[in-house]
């Protein structure tokens, strides 16, 4: 056996692309003779045995906080690292974990402490530049957020690692379009505007519909904005133009979304995949997607050949993309060229291998960081803390049974400590700028070599 790998994840995630990949990353590295356990943060937010049922998890241990403070995360997730003794200590989203990590050798458990990265987001990257003292290694599933663990949190690039998403292939898609049909289009993942863009919707249809497109839209996911969009779209629900799937299981996708679809839409500010992007190249559904930030540095997206693409924001582009699917021609050769590169680039296999890659090479690294002492204090949480001191004070909560009464999931299992804004316009200009001048250079690339 290789090692063992504790990976500390939060049990809130909708669907989308950490549950997905966590599912089949776990399974996959089993396989490559790693023993896998998944630690999953639990809670009033955070259900760890509905997560395992949805997304069939080897081997899964909830880690319950029962104060509520951040001195109680720390406690509970040395607990299970004292109980499962890994080689790895991989940190999916939960920064408590590092600190528990290197805590942890206090008891003679000694293992790696690793940062994966699933999101282009300032705090992020200011939480690698925190514990880069502790970190034996950063993995992104990104190119960009590679090169932004580089530039903005100033990290060791020979510990930053890449290993992207990975889907299933199918051989076919079921789909068969009679004339007359509407042009049957899918929307797949969180309902939000930060990142995901959804109200960019509700003027792409009403371009389809002022040039006479009969149209019918699925939406699969949830989130905070559901209750918004779904008033906008007002008689279009009541007429069947728009259907809201709900959130959708894994294993179900296919038969409740892809095979019942002639595109997908993405109309994301930014992307480290977009994990819903392979899916439905896989299941050979056409792609019609913004120029999201992420997609620059990836360079696999090329407009015309596997997917149609779109200026971030720009509705109207998006529609007459959508449009350009009409054409039996122009759909084929997308759908080709969509299958061809999630079977060469991000095919489960593949991905399985790169994260296998990077594990191994982060294990039998010879620069330890084991004699690091705790990089930073901890902010006292409450007056017990600061009368009693942070130990003493949780100690003291557990004992009189006090807790703290959060109001989300991410008060509850803090998803990062970073202090900067998820808007702000130094880091995006930055990200925007090394992303497009990586899609300039390929492009001229691409312009020479045809």
């Amino acid at each position: 056996m290789k090692g063992t790998i504790l990976f500390i994840s939060p049990s809130a995630y909708p669907i989308g692309g950490v549950a997905t990949w966590l599912d089949y990353v776990s399974k996959g590295l089993q396989e490559k003779d790693w023993r896998v356990v998944v630690g999953l943060a639990s809670g009033k937010w955070h259900d760890a045995e509905t997560y395992r049922e949805k997304h069939g998890c080897l081997t899964v241990r909830p880690i319950n906080n029962n104060s509520g403070s951040r001195e109680g995360r720390i406690r509970a997730i040395e607990d299970i690292i004292k109980r499962v003794n890994p080689e790895l200590v991989v940190g999916v989203n939960i920064p408590d974990c590092y600190i528990a990590a290197l805590r942890s050798r206090a008891i003679k458990v000694w293992p790696k402490i690793v940062m994966t990265v699933h999101a282009i987001q300032p705090d992020f990257y200011e939480d690698i530049r925190k514990y880069s003292e502790v970190l034996d290694g950063v993995i992104c599933t990104n190119k960009l957020a590679c090169e932004l663990a580089k530039v903005d949190s100033g990290f060791n690039e020979k510990q930053i690692y890449y290993a992207p998403y990975g889907v299933s292939v199918n051989s076919k898609n079921n789909i068969i379009r009679a004339p007359g049909d509407p042009l049957r289009l899918a929307y797949v993942g969180r309902l939000e505007q930060w990142q995901k863009r959804i109200h960019d919707l509700l003027p792409i249809l009403a371009h389809l519909e002022d040039a006479g497109i009969n149209y019918q839209l699925l939406i699969a996911g949830t989130g905070p904005e559901e209750t918004w969009i779904k008033s906008q779209f007002g008689s279009r629900i009541e007429k069947q133009f728009v259907q809201f799937l709900g959130e959708v299981q894994l294993h179900e996708m296919n038969k409740i979304v892809y095979d019942r679809t002639d595109a997908l839409i993405v109309t994301s500010a930014w992307e480290t995949g977009p994990i819903n992007i392979w899916e439905a190249m896989a299941s050979r559904v056409p792609v019609v997607t913004s120029q999201y930030i992420g997609s620059g540095l990836e360079n696999v997206l090329s407009n015309n050949k596997n997917c149609l693409t779109f200026t971030i924001g720009n509705t109207r582009q998006a529609a007459e993309c959508i449009m350009q699917l009409l054409d039996r021609s122009i759909r084929e050769k997308i759908v080709r060229g969509g299958h061809r590169l999630v079977t060469t680039k991000y095919n489960k296999k593949l991905s399985v291998e790169a994260w296998d890659r990077c594990f191994t090479s982060i294990l039998v690294s010879s620069d330890n960081k084991e004699g690091v002492k705790q990089p930073l204090t901890i902010t006292p949480g409450g007056r017990l803390d600061r009368i009693f001191g942070i130990r003493l004070g949780e100690t003291i909560r557990c004992t009189f049974d006090r807790r703290y009464a959060h109001q989300s999931a991410g008060s509850e299992w803090p998803h990062s400590y970073g202090i900067r804004e998820v808007h702000d316009s130094s880091f995006w200009s930055m990200a925007r700028r090394l992303d497009e001048v990586a899609a300039e250079e390929n492009s001229q690339t691409q312009s020479r070599a045809s």
